[in-house]
């Protein structure tokens, strides 16, 4: 599959404002300390390449219920994987 000139460039500024966007919303919702992982703390940037976090936070909630606050509250414009 042909992939545009300069999409790479293109898509690790989509990554960063969005990361951007998320970290500064995080506090809020009891994130006490997040880990950037994957192709964007590298720059290895794919077409595929999503914005991927470790979310420390002090709580009693099941796994899956944390994952789903977090994506529900965050509401991502591109793909994310988080891990609370």
């Amino acid at each position: 599959m042909p992939v545009r000139i300069g999409f790479i460039q293109y898509r690790l500024q989509l990554l960063r404002q969005e990361l951007e966007r998320l970290v500064a919303e995080l506090p809020a919702l009891g994130a006490l300390k997040v880990i950037i992982t994957g192709d964007l703390l590298t720059e290895d940037i794919k077409p595929s390449s999503i914005i991927e976090l470790i979310i420390v936070q002090d709580t009693d909630a099941l796994y899956l219920d944390r994952i789903d606050f977090f994506v529900s509250h965050l509401r991502p414009n591109v793909g994310v994987e988080i891990s609370v």
